[in-house]
């Protein structure tokens, strides 16, 4: 029996590494094929048997490595957090495109159903989640995994569908990336044209609904990658959070272009307190932690004390308690990005008791911040 009979048995294999959005999927195809060419051309003899076995126990190891490197357990994530010989915590979801996400798994089936163009299946799921989930699928889903010749395909179709013009818009904007954007760094032609785009998307969402979050928030992320003024950012931030005021996606997102200094942090917390006006004083409770975080100055992860930092730490700590009090107006979503943001800043402090509270909250990798620390005065932020 020649061996090319288990050239379907590879095809299938093929299929399913590409169904599932396995990772290695051209190793896996290339390294069977190889072992087919061999086995074709009579240079050695294992039988038809043992090469579907490599098949399936190459896919099988392939299934397993994506599994591990999604999903790390909680057991690894405490001894990374908590282990100072390791520095400090790994930087999280590196595979999603905005740095913001806590866990990729609720967004996963979105690429498949891009893919095979099942725009009601999309559109259905999309339309049952709460204003929380909804917020934490624009978030969390890797856009660099989904098909943009697909999802254009749906645009096609449906050109009224508000959804997928927010996901093409962040498709565009995640390819700019890839081509080099900078926040405030001059364009290059293919980066231009990709952020172009994006905002072409955004705002076509927004025609369609001007009140829309998830349209909001990929637009003030468009702004701020294109390095436009504070005041240009302000307005869409506080426009954002009039309508949600539990975005915490959109708030730190926002504090990443935004507090770059004192007098910046200032405004930026201003701008989150006026649109908030009440409705929500978690989301304040984070814009707060989050500028205290970068008006730190600290070496080897401990904050030095005194400079005025002992008065940040201090008022950190009471907007610690101030969020832990509200924190029950936020959805799952909103808590597990906070609670990651606020892990981070204790692991900082090297608060082992506290940390070990909100390592067992989280869901999914334990997050750095979602960025650099600025390079700020240590002059106090004012309440």
């Amino acid at each position: 029996m020649s061996y090319l009979v288990t050239i379907p048995c590879l095809a299938v294999v093929c299929l399913m590494v590409e169904k599932l959005d396995l990772r290695r999927s051209t190793f896996v195809l290339f390294a069977l094929l190889l072992i087919t060419a061999f086995a074709a051309m009579q240079w050695f003899q294992p039988g038809v048997d043992v090469l579907i076995a490599s098949c399936l126990t190459m896919a099988l190891a392939n299934l397993c490595a994506w599994f591990l490197n999604t999903y790390s357990t909680e057991d690894a994530v405490a001894q990374n957090a908590i282990d100072s010989s390791k520095g400090r915590v790994h930087r999280f979801c590196s595979r999603l495109s905005h740095d913001y996400a806590v866990s990729p798994r609720d967004s996963v089936f979105a690429i498949s159903l891009i893919k095979s163009g099942e725009y009601q299946a999309l559109n259905d799921k999309l339309n049952s989640m709460t204003p929380a989930e909804r917020q934490g699928f624009f978030a969390n889903l890797n856009y660099g995994s989904v098909s943009e010749r697909a999802l254009q395909e749906i645009i096609n179709s449906h050109p009224e569908s508000v959804d997928v013009h927010i996901l093409m818009g962040h498709v565009k904007l995640c390819l700019a990336k890839r081509l080099g954007l900078q926040p405030g760094a001059t364009l290059n032609e293919p980066v231009a044209q990709a952020m172009a785009q994006a905002f072409k998307h955004f705002n076509t969402a927004l025609r369609l609904n001007p009140e829309d979050p998830e349209a909001l928030c990929g637009l003030l992320m468009a702004k701020g990658f294109a390095g436009l003024s504070s005041e240009h950012l302000c307005s869409s931030l506080s426009l954002l959070l009039k309508h949600d005021p539990g975005h915490l996606h959109g708030v730190i997102a926002a504090a990443r272009f935004m507090v770059l200094t004192p007098s910046q942090a200032n405004e930026y917390v201003s701008v989150v307190e006026a649109a908030v006006d009440g409705r929500c004083d978690a989301t304040v409770a984070i814009a707060r932690i989050i500028t205290h975080i970068e008006c730190l100055r600290f070496v080897d992860s401990t904050p030095a004390v005194g400079a005025g930092n002992g008065q940040i730490i201090a008022d950190l700590y009471q907007q610690l308690r101030c969020y832990q009090k509200e924190s029950d107006s936020l959805g799952s979503w909103q808590k597990g990005i906070a609670n990651n943001v606020i892990a981070y800043v204790l692991q900082l402090f090297g608060d082992k008791e506290e940390l070990k509270q909100y390592l067992e909250k989280i869901e999914g990798s334990v997050s750095p911040y979602p960025w650099q620390s600025n390079t700020v005065s240590t002059d106090t932020v004012t309440e």
